[in-house]
C-alpha cells in the first residue's frame, strides 16, 4: 500500500471523521465490518428484532402509519413469522410524493434532514428523507460494500455520474484531497 493511502487510512480519515466532523461513520463501519461474519441465525436474528422495533415505533409515534396499518387491519404485534411480513402495507411512490411530510415522524424537521433523491427514470424523482445518524450508517454500509469488490480503505476510487460534487470551502477542499473518492463528471 503506498504510503499516501496508509495516511489517508490511518491518520487523515479518523482526524476527519472523528476530530474535525465528529462523524460517527467510522465506528458504525466497524461494527458493520465485525457483524458481516455472524451466524445466518444471529444475523436473521438481529434483523427480525429491528424489523419489529421499527414497525412498533412508526405505529405508535406517526400518525401517518398507524392510519396505514389501521386501515390494512394490522398492528405491528401481528408480524410475528416471516410470512406476517406479507402483511405489511406497502408503500407505492405516489404514496410517498403525496404524504412525504406525514411521514415525517413528529419531533424531526424537514429543514434538518438530509434529503436525497432517486434518479428519477420513472420522470419524477423522489425525495427521501433521513436523519445524519441514518445518512452515516449508509455511508459506512456503502464503504463495507466497496470493500466487497476489492477496494481498501486509503486507496482512491474513481466513479463516474453525471452529477458530482465539486468542492468549495476549506473543508470541503481538505475531505476531497485526503480521503474522498474522486469524482469524475461525464456529460
Amino acid at each position: 500500500m503506498k504510503v499516501v493511502n496508509v495516511l489517508r487510512k490511518n491518520l487523515f480519515e479518523p482526524l476527519y471523521f472523528t476530530g474535525w466532523v465528529g462523524s460517527p461513520m467510522l465506528a458504525y463501519w466497524k461494527e458493520l465490518e465485525k457483524t458481516q461474519y455472524l451466524s445466518q441465525d444471529e444475523l436473521l436474528s438481529r434483523q427480525w428484532s429491528r424489523l419489529k422495533a421499527m414497525l412498533g415505533h412508526a405505529y405508535a409515534r406517526n400518525a401517518f402509519y398507524r392510519k396505514r396499518f389501521d386501515s390494512a387491519g394490522v398492528h405491528p404485534d401481528d408480524i410475528r413469522t416471516p410470512g406476517d411480513v406479507a402483511r405489511i402495507p406497502i408503500l407505492t411512490k405516489e404514496d410517498i410524493q403525496g404524504n412525504t411530510g406525514g411521514m415525517i415522524t413528529p419531533g424531526f424537521r424537514m429543514d434538518r434532514l438530509f434529503q436525497y433523491k432517486t434518479g428519477g427514470s420513472t420522470g419524477k424523482s423522489l425525495a427521501v428523507y433521513m436523519t445524519e445518524k441514518c445518512s452515516e450508517m449508509r455511508n459506512a454500509c456503502a464503504r463495507r460494500h466497496d470493500r466487497w469488490s476489492g477496494w481498501e480503505v486509503g486507496e482512491p476510487i474513481g466513479a463516474v455520474w453525471g452529477n458530482p460534487e465539486v468542492p468549495r470551502t476549506l473543508r470541503e477542499k481538505v475531505k476531497a484531497g485526503s480521503w474522498r473518492r474522486s469524482s469524475i463528471s461525464t456529460p
